[in-house]
């Protein structure tokens, strides 16, 4: 085949989009001293293509300096380390590209939007790629993001800020193994700082490393003692913790409350009069939920707010028309964006919006704001999610978490993707208790609890839905230890499926403690699948939901014995189990943390009682 035939074959496939193709000429010569050249040349052109600008430049610097290169391929370089951000190495390709006879043989690869030397050298900025994928990042595009700040560091390894970046998104994505390995490079290149010490932590729970995560934040707490969020961090991991109510705990706590009420203004502004009328305003704090089902939930409760009655504002981030607040939209009359106001303006605008009252929904997640209920922004002030257990914001007036509304906390989704039907065991099968639980809320007294179900009852088995985490050999190994210790590692059953996939196969779920996937759970027990869950730490706030269900003295535990005797019964009455597996569904599709509309009225009835013997400003 004659020089830059390939060239001629593969631009003939790009012309006509076939990426495909064009990547089978290249790896049909690949293997060709005398043609591997081109097929470089070739595969760069699709790495362009593919919007994988860095992989494109590092192909074509491979064999930059080769014989028989086309002759523009300086001229592409140039362009190429352009819009990568690289001005030094652009100019370098320019000046070579311009002692040389240039035609257009490899640019023509690249395709007729590939810009000119003179356009992209106007337009170069300071790392476009990492750039890219922060604005990828804001409009809810992940994988983009992702993408884009990978093809960043195979340029720039050592750029502490998108090192940083990455570890965040790696850690938001769940890849928390992922996250621990760039955040010690980041450690290693920048020092450890509390912010960095923060997020290790953070991940280091998420694998389930409790005792090595709580010693990261007692070190970041120790290295920034008088910041709201690294406190705040400190705390979310104790709501994975067992044992939360010890002195390390309460000591973080009162810490954090400190440091908050330090915020108080010396002149604190009374609290806003009540507007005369019948009609309320509400207001959401939601710029920083993260959760996706959780976002959901709080668009379905602002959305059927009585409209007659309640005007429903959000606080929240980013425009309302980006992908991450697809949850909000058509939910609230006006949507106010906050991210970027500090505590005084944001008190402010919640006056100006003669906000009556102001639900948070953000909790430790929105540190920047913590402050913002002793400065008396609204006239009803109240704490609601993500908060740790049993606290509220300092300056709130109440909770809506726990058991402070009479339905529970949560409104859980009812249009469920599972169908109970009848146990296994009523056909003797083999009676099947299930759980979803992360490596975070996996502890020791969990293992334990479930142990003593299944010795209890000798013919059961435990299956453990595994989102990638427990196949990995460490924490296999862990689960053999923990389960072994109690002689029932061999009853244990990790099944890799879909949540819908997994409680199908279930008969009795059990729930883990003190935290839980409240809404993998809601989803089980709206299915008719009976729920054995813990009245302790934030698992007393899904507790409470299940108690409004009308299930309580069958499901919600007050300690261990109480637990294992629960899940007991269920298992023991088969027709019981069987009876509820039929029927259950149907009264708790009815019940109100499964009725939005049933939710919503018992919210109102409450926010309505605040109010109710308070004169009019």
């Amino acid at each position: 085949m004659v020089a830059h035939d390939i060239l001629a074959q593969a631009s003939a496939a790009l012309d006509h989009s076939d990426l495909e193709e064009a990547l089978n000429i290249a790896e049909r010569n690949l293997q060709n001293p005398e043609h591997q050249v081109d097929a470089v040349c070739v595969m760069a052109a699709v790495a362009y293509r593919q919007d994988d600008w860095a992989r494109s430049l590092l192909l074509l610097e491979r064999v930059a300096e080769q014989p028989n290169v086309p002759s523009d391929i300086d001229e592409v370089l140039a362009v190429l380390n352009c819009l990568v951000g690289r001005l030094t190495d652009a100019l370098f390709h320019a000046k070579v590209a311009s002692t040389r006879k240039v035609g257009n043989v490899l640019e023509r690869l690249f395709g007729p939007e590939f810009p000119k030397f003179a356009d992209a050298f106007a337009n170069i900025g300071e790392r476009p790629l990492l750039r890219r994928a922060k604005l990828a990042l804001r409009n809810g595009m992940r994988p983009a993001a992702r993408n884009l700040v990978e093809q960043h560091l195979s340029l720039t390894n050592n750029d502490i800020d998108a090192l940083d970046f990455l570890s965040a998104l790696l850690e938001e994505d769940g890849a928390h193994e992922e996250a621990i390995g760039v955040l010690r490079s980041v450690q290693t290149l920048g020092g450890q700082s509390a912010t960095l010490l923060s997020r290790l932590a953070r991940s280091l729970m998420a694998t389930g490393d409790r005792d090595a995560a709580l010693a990261c934040h007692d070190l970041a707490m120790a290295r920034a003692p008088s910041s709201i969020a690294i406190h705040a961090a400190a705390l979310e991991a104790w709501e994975h913790h067992p044992h939360a109510e010890g002195r390390r705990h309460q000591a973080c706590l009162e810490s954090w409350r400190k440091l908050v009420m330090a915020k108080i203004p010396k002149v604190v502004r009374p609290l806003p009069p009540l507007a005369a009328g019948g009609r309320r305003t509400v207001g959401y704090l939601c710029s920083n939920v993260s959760d996706e089902a959780v976002r959901f939930m709080i668009g379905r409760i602002a959305a059927r707010h009585d409209r007659a009655r309640f005007n429903v504002i959000g606080f929240g981030s980013g425009d309302l028309a980006d992908n991450a607040n697809l949850a909000f939209r058509n939910s609230f009359l006006r949507w106010r964006e906050i991210s970027q106001l500090d505590e005084l303006t944001l008190a402010a605008l919640v006056r100006g919006e003669g906000v009556d009252i102001l639900i948070d929904c953000d909790g430790l997640a929105a540190p920047a704001h913590h402050g913002l209920y002793v400065r008396n922004a609204a006239r009803a002030q109240l704490s609601w999610l993500n908060m740790p257990t049993g606290a509220m914001l300092p300056g709130a007036h109440g909770t809506l978490a726990g058991s402070g509304l009479p339905m529970g906390p949560y409104l859980l989704n009812a249009e469920r993707a599972i169908t109970a039907g009848l146990p296994a065991a009523a056909n003797e099968g083999t009676m099947t208790f299930g759980a979803d639980v992360s490596l975070a809320d996996f502890n020791p007294d969990v293992a334990l609890a479930w142990s003593l179900v299944l010795q209890a009852h000798p013919n059961a088995l435990l299956a453990l839905r595994d989102d990638g985490h427990f196949s990995q050999p460490k924490h296999t190994a862990n689960l053999v230890e923990l389960f072994g210790n109690f002689g029932v590692a061999h009853r244990i059953d990790i099944i890799s499926s879909s949540t819908a996939e997994f409680w199908s196969q279930v008969d009795v779920a059990l729930a883990p403690f003190p935290s839980l996937p409240v809404f993998t759970y809601g989803e089980a027990l709206g299915a008719g699948i009976p729920v054995v869950i813990m009245n302790t730490g934030r698992a007393a706030s899904f507790a409470a939901s299940v108690r409004a269900t009308g299930h309580g003295e069958t499901m919600v535990a007050g300690d261990v014995n109480q637990y294992v005797d629960l899940a007991g019964r269920w298992a023991s009455d088969l027709d019981r189990l069987a009876n509820h597996r039929r029927t259950g569904a149907a009264a708790i599709d009815a019940s109100a943390p499964f009725n939005v509309d049933a939710f919503v009225s018992g919210l109102e009835a409450h926010l309505d009682g605040l109010f109710a013997e308070q004169p009019v400003g």
